[in-house]
């Protein structure tokens, strides 16, 4: 998340746009965007996707509905993706 300071609002941050964060996550794991919206079960594609969803709800006023509607999935798939990829990460920091 990019911040900058105002003089008269102090700290604001500037919000990242859903496709932005899809497109960075994707190249960085090497899929294209349409791979990662893509109705597969493939392992690699679903742990990039279920990073972009958890990267995008942590911007400031994300809506968990509106990630599973840019990703043509259901909000409770998008609080799974997001508690999956923390544990993934727990697991990871922990090794």
């Amino acid at each position: 998340m990019i911040v900058y300071l105002s003089l008269w609002r102090g700290k604001v941050s500037l919000k990242r746009s859903m496709r932005d964060i899809a497109h960075q996550v994707s190249a960085a794991y090497g899929f294209t965007l349409d791979e990662l919206r893509a109705d597969t079960q493939r392992r690699e594609i679903v742990h990039a996707r279920q990073e972009a969803m958890a990267s995008m709800a942590q911007q400031p006023g994300a809506n968990k509905s509106a990630i599973g509607r840019f990703f043509g999935r259901t909000s409770w798939t998008v609080l799974h993706a997001i508690r999956a990829h923390k544990a993934r990460m727990g697991e990871l920091e922990a090794a």
